[in-house]
């Protein structure tokens, strides 16, 4: 008999599997893809919220692109940014 663990450890490849298709269906579109990134690992986490940010290099901001399972950002979260503060590497 598996353990919890060994159990938990046995769904990766299904679910990294899964999640790779998610990601392949949703078309060449970024806006599309970064949604179903968000929905697949809202999914794949059991998550009850899940969002994809994107630096934007030549403005410097931090852009939230999509997010899933929120109720208080809005229907234009697009807007939502953050200024990337500069640091040595």
């Amino acid at each position: 008999m598996m353990t919890s663990s060994e159990l938990a450890f046995s769904r990766i490849p299904k679910l990294l599997r899964d999640f790779a298709l998610s990601l392949a269906e949703s078309g060449p579109s970024e806006d599309d893809l970064v949604a179903a990134a968000a929905s697949s690992c809202k999914e794949l986490l059991q998550a009850q919220q899940c969002s994809v940010w994107i630096e934007d290099s030549v403005s410097q901001k931090l852009k939230l692109k999509a997010a899933t399972g929120y109720t208080n950002l809005g229907d234009d979260y697009s807007l939502i940014e953050y200024p990337i503060s500069g640091g040595s590497d």
